[in-house]
């Protein structure tokens, strides 16, 4: 039997830096032991000097020091280090812990493994109550998604952060934003949607009807609420019960256009138009509900519309193109598979010199000659105070839907004279925009 009582390890004289040696007055009487006992072994030259853990740097972690708890935890970790947990790993004239537990030996390496083993779960309890008190909780998470790039989508999601800010929703500092973008791809709007019901944001703003209506799928069964933007028929999309009462967890912007102001505008710069040619995606709810309107306008004003459908960007140019002889103007409705394809539709229309009169304000930038439309970094600004209101603690499906109700003239001049199109000075000077 081992004797537990024998001396601890020591330094023999002479021997190098690291040789140890136990002291066992017994050791030459029973000479047996030397080769039986694997305790009993020499040791190994110490490799501390190899070692990444020195003494004295044990302890010294640097934590977070964000609070005066946190400062005191410290200095309880690193009393525990010095006091404590630092001589149960170091024995006298040994080096590194890593190098001290490869040389356990008997009772006294079971009983400083107790001991390490005490002090590694109180250790663990401190990290815990550490990581608690320096960690703050994430900041309220509002999620963002469009269903493709263009100016007046651009323009709503500015106005909404913008105007979130001005309400005291500071990003970075009492709120967060995650934004996404489906690039015109439904199936990646529907994607987008479930990945923003997964991480359970206070909620989630949607720009267009296309990313509103997958929203709205994604957030049953659960309490999100949903604030669109842009929408131009809610109601007609399945996303409320009613304008002024919504219902289930849903409200917004609906962006509704002056049709019959926007073709009255053509008419007084173009009195010679008699037919007009569109193009749309009947697959898009808000394109059918405004080609609806527009079917109704133009019958009022004794026009001609001749429509051609599509089903994807690729298509629009030569639907464009098929209406080449066939219409005196074109008009581009509330469609986001026309919208995103805006570049053809005006190629087509400049080529052919066939004025474009498109509903949404910022096709003007994008080559139309000019409408009348609403201002959509104002849409965003509605948006965000409706979101404001619900951060309040208001039912979403209580707030009343908004509408724009700033409608201004944009005007395109290179556009117009491409087209034929002469625009009075009166009405650049009344226009909200005029692009060169």
């Amino acid at each position: 039997m081992v004797d537990s009582s024998s001396s601890p390890l020591q330094a023999q004289p002479g021997t190098r830096e690291g040789d140890f040696a136990r002291i066992d007055s017994r050791r030459s009487k029973l000479p047996s032991q030397e080769t039986t006992s694997p305790s009993r072994e020499r040791p190994k030259p110490d490799d501390s000097k190899n070692c990444a853990c020195r003494p004295n740097e044990i302890g010294h972690v640097t934590w977070a020091e964000s609070s005066a708890a946190t400062l005191k935890l410290k200095s309880a970790l690193s009393s525990l280090f010095q006091h404590v947990l630092r001589p149960t790993w170091r024995l006298p004239g040994q080096g590194c812990a890593n190098v001290c537990f490869a040389r356990e030996v008997g009772c006294e390496a079971s009983s400083h493994m107790t001991s390490f083993l005490t002090y590694l779960i109180l250790l663990v309890s401190i990290l815990t109550i550490l990581t608690s008190c320096t960690h703050k909780s994430p900041l309220p998470l509002i999620s963002i998604t469009q269903i493709a790039t263009n100016p007046g989508i651009d323009a709503i999601r500015s106005g909404f952060i913008d105007e979130m800010g001005r309400l005291g929703y500071k990003e970075g500092q009492s709120i967060r934003y995650d934004l996404s973008n489906a690039q015109g791809d439904i199936a990646t709007a529907q994607t987008i949607a479930q990945k923003m019901v997964s991480d359970s944001p206070r909620i989630i703003f949607a720009i267009s009807t296309p990313s509103s209506q997958t929203v709205a799928q994604a957030i049953k069964g659960t309490n999100i609420p949903l604030v669109f933007g842009a929408v131009t028929d809610p109601i007609a999309a399945g996303l409320v019960e009613s304008m002024d009462k919504p219902g289930r967890n849903i409200t917004g912007t609906s962006d509704k256009w002056p049709v019959k102001d926007q073709f009255a505008l053509l008419l007084r710069l173009k009195p010679s138009v008699k037919r007009i040619g569109l193009v749309f995606n009947p697959g898009e709810a808000n394109a059918q509900s405004n080609v609806d309107v527009v079917e109704r306008v133009t019958k009022e004003l004794h026009l001609t519309l001749v429509k051609v459908p599509v089903s994807n960007t690729g298509e629009v140019q030569t639907a464009a193109a098929s209406l080449v002889g066939r219409c005196d103007a074109f008009y581009v409705p509330a469609d986001n598979t026309v919208i995103d394809a805006m570049d053809a539709m005006v190629r087509v229309s400049e080529q052919n010199k066939i004025p474009l009169l498109p509903g949404v304000s910022s096709g003007v930038q994008q080559g139309g000659f000019g409408t009348l439309g609403p201002d959509y970094y104002d849409v965003g600004v509605q948006s965000a105070r409706l979101a404001d209101q619900i951060l309040r603690g208001r039912s979403a499906g209580s707030i009343p839907v908004a509408t724009a109700t700033r409608f201004e003239y944009f005007f395109n001049v290179r556009s117009a004279k491409a087209t034929g199109v002469n625009i009075p000075s009166d009405l650049l000077k009344q226009a909200a925009k005029v692009y060169p």
